[in-house]
């Protein structure tokens, strides 16, 4: 007899689930779903490492940077990915663990060198250590890659007023403003730069 895949307590159905929690975007189903696919010991290889990196993001959504650290490890000791290492370096920076991030990100940028989001990363783990020229580096690239997203041009900005170029620096929050008008650290910036 097959089983129902209406059933709910169906296991196939089950794993369907709890994948589609882990790559949702809501923390606390993120969190049951992964945890429950790791549970059930059915996955290896790279479906392994995949939840384990999900988890991992989850428990740094919600707070919990060891934790995050510790899934994010696994997930790497199992099948190491670009993502998995950027996220680490941002639960590192996080804790302000910044040589440990930068040696992540370096990682994630040798696994594959278009990842904007690791350049971005590392290019503000560098601007927060005053290593403001590599910073300026990064954030050029991360823009190139990936410059439909405001969180570059805001880094950017950051980088280039630390560097004294408060025209640059305007022009980026500018441009992270006409991206997402939203975001308070480019228009606090913008404000600080321009008084209004």
């Amino acid at each position: 007899k097959t089983a129902d895949p209406q059933q709910p307590d169906n296991p196939q159905r089950r794993h369907a689930a709890n994948w589609n929690a882990c790559n949702g975007d809501e923390t606390e189903a993120a969190l049951r779903g992964c945890k429950g696919l790791i549970e059930a010991q059915s996955l290896t290889g790279e479906g392994l490492a995949t939840a384990q990196s999900r988890l991992g993001y989850a428990l740094r959504k919600s707070g919990d940077l060891d934790g995050a650290i510790a899934s994010l490890s696994e997930a790497i000791t199992t099948s190491p990915t670009a993502s998995a290492y950027n996220d680490r370096g941002i639960a590192h920076l996080l804790k302000g663990q910044f040589e440990t991030a930068l040696a992540d990100y370096n990682e994630a940028i040798k696994l594959d060198g278009k990842n904007g989001d690791a350049l971005n990363n590392r290019a503000w783990t560098y601007y927060k250590t005053s290593q403001n020229q590599k910073a300026l580096a990064d954030a050029d690239k991360a823009v190139d890659l990936i410059g439909d997203k405001a969180y570059v041009w805001d880094t950017r900005g950051h980088i280039h007023e630390a560097l004294g170029d408060r025209k640059a620096a305007e022009a980026d929050f500018v441009k992270a403003l006409s991206i997402d008008a939203e975001l308070s650290s480019s228009r606090d910036a913008l404000k600080r730069l321009t008084g209004r």
